[in-house]
């Protein structure tokens, strides 16, 4: 009786086995459509996403030249403006002060030079009419003279007295 289950027992397990693998088979092939389909999807995907992205890439590079035409034109429009009534009117106004002050410089300068001469002019009249006798008789003093006089080098020092 022993021996009959085991014999049983062995049958059974190799009809299981049997089923095991007729199971497994059927198993495996449903995996191996499943990765069929996967990889169909992947490609159709990939596909779809290789399409759309060559769309917004020529789309950016039709958006880009757009805004280079754009920005091409204004910067035209920009260097061929005219200007401004307030800018042309500040500008007169600026020039005209410009001639007006160059007009006071030379005024001045003349002014100046005018000045000059008569300073030595009367100098010299003065030298002439009140001078110091024979201190005076070869001097030829100028009208800045007095802020310019070298100190006498040449004058000796009171020897130091230890």
């Amino acid at each position: 009786v022993i021996g009959q289950r085991c014999l049983d027992a062995t049958a059974a397990a190799a009809a299981g086995a049997a089923a095991a693998g007729v199971e497994a088979a059927a198993v495996a092939k449903e995996e191996e459509t499943a990765v069929a389909a996967a990889a169909t999807d992947l490609a159709q995907v990939k596909a779809e996403m290789t399409a759309a992205a060559e769309r917004l890439a020529q789309e950016a590079d039709s958006a880009y030249g757009d805004l280079l035409a754009t920005y091409d034109e204004l910067k035209d429009r920009f260097d061929a403006r005219e200007s401004r009534e307030e800018d042309l009117r500040r500008m007169a106004e600026l020039e005209e002060l410009v001639a007006h002050k160059e007009g006071e410089m030379s005024e001045m300068a003349s002014h100046q030079t005018t000045m000059k001469a008569e300073m030595n002019n009367r100098e010299q009249n003065f030298t002439q009419t009140f001078g110091n006798g024979a201190a005076n008789m070869n001097v030829q003093q100028g009208v800045m003279d007095w802020m310019l006089k070298k100190k006498d080098k040449d004058k000796k020092k009171p020897p130091a007295r230890f």
